[in-house]
């Protein structure tokens, strides 16, 4: 057998190969009841996307918190970018909009709000609760609304800012996450968005983060309204000299509130830090 060797390369048509690159901020929220801006920080965060092994990895080694100086509730008027609010700020009692009043007391208080004009109403309107600071806690605890044997101490939102804070930490300390097997769409999203440079161009497997940057994060919370309903006596009125006992405690009567549950979304963000 003899071989020849053809003297010329023989030219193919080019192959293209598409790399998606997504511009830093770009992009949107489904609609969200309210956003409250520079909610906290995220300490020692970084992001990193292992495409071979269809992974992704979170660390937050510094943790999520909340920061103590005062902040505004924003709502559909407060031409927030990105996502279309729903809350009309009016409905709320001015500190909640004056910059008085801190991140966490004003979630607690706008989600107390909500939940008021979920079902009270007056003269047949939904009540109007411009005149109740609900970002103080003696607001939330008067049990004027909703009942807790523990008036003085806690009320329904009390736990609020601690999940936020538990939850969040978990999500961006979670690790290496995925089965090796599916390429999810979180996966692509920050896959796009990881760094690249250098002439020829690089692309890295690791998310810019710098200080101050933010990351904004959408939350999903359900509410529900439970009865004392379990046949035991109702909460002592010790005023009403009148009376030897207060009645019995009756699941919703005449009412299924129930059907009324919602879930709230909402959105807070936090600095990279």
């Amino acid at each position: 057998m003899t071989n020849y060797l053809q003297p010329t390369a023989i030219p193919l048509t080019a192959l293209t190969f598409t790399k998606i690159d997504v511009g830093s901020g770009t992009g949107t929220f489904t609609a969200a009841s309210f956003a409250i801006e520079d909610y906290g920080t995220l300490t020692n965060i970084t992001i990193s996307v292992q495409r071979s092994a269809k992974k992704i990895t979170y660390t937050c080694t510094g943790g999520a918190a909340a920061y103590t100086s005062n902040n505004n509730l924003l709502g559909s008027a407060s031409g927030y970018s990105h996502a279309t609010l729903i809350e009309d700020v009016t409905n709320y009692h001015p500190n909640f909009t004056n910059g008085s009043r801190p991140p966490v007391e004003l979630l607690m208080g706008t989600i107390f709000n909500m939940m008021v004009r979920t079902i009270f109403q007056e003269s047949g309107s939904t009540i109007v609760t411009t005149g109740i600071d609900f970002t103080q806690v003696t607001s939330r605890q008067t049990n004027v609304f909703f009942y807790d044997a523990n008036e003085s101490t806690d009320d329904a939102t009390e736990g609020l800012p601690a999940d936020v804070i538990t939850q969040t930490t978990a999500k961006f300390n979670a690790g290496q996450i995925g089965d090796g097997a599916d390429w999810t769409d979180e996966m692509a999203y920050w896959s796009y968005r990881t760094a690249s440079g250098g002439d020829p161009g690089v692309e890295s497997e690791n998310v810019t983060l710098s200080p101050g940057d933010k990351i904004h994060v959408q939350y999903s919370l359900a509410c529900a309204f439970v009865g004392g309903g379990d046949g035991s006596v109702a909460p002592a009125l010790v005023d009403n000299d009148a009376l030897e006992t207060p009645g019995t405690n009756t699941a919703f009567a005449g009412t299924n509130f129930a059907n009324a549950d919602v879930t709230i979304k909402f959105i807070l963000s936090w600095v990279v830090a």
